[in-house]
């Protein structure tokens, strides 16, 4: 993959699209900040909950976050192009 920076810019896969899965480019192109890290610093260290409520988010999303990969797997750069063309007819 490359990038280009800018108003102008963009990704470019060089590649297949029938072997380039949705999830590759998800992982590469997504925020890979954590919920959990903004819990933590928001909680109060008296409370309980509230400092155990970072952990428990972070596992939550760590899950949501898996199952979206698992999803966009499923799917290639072609089934996006199939897609436009039928919209498109």
């Amino acid at each position: 993959m490359s990038t280009t920076a800018g108003k102008q810019g963009g990704y470019q896969w060089q590649g297949d699209p029938k072997e380039v899965r949705l999830g590759e480019i998800f992982l590469l192109v997504s925020e890979d900040e954590r919920l959990e890290k903004a819990f933590k610093e928001a909680a109060d260290p008296t409370c309980l909950v509230s400092t155990r409520m970072g952990s428990v988010m972070g596992k939550l999303q760590e899950e949501q976050i898996q199952q979206q990969i698992n999803f966009y797997n499923k799917r290639t750069i072609q089934d996006m192009i199939d897609g436009v063309q039928t919209e498109c007819h």
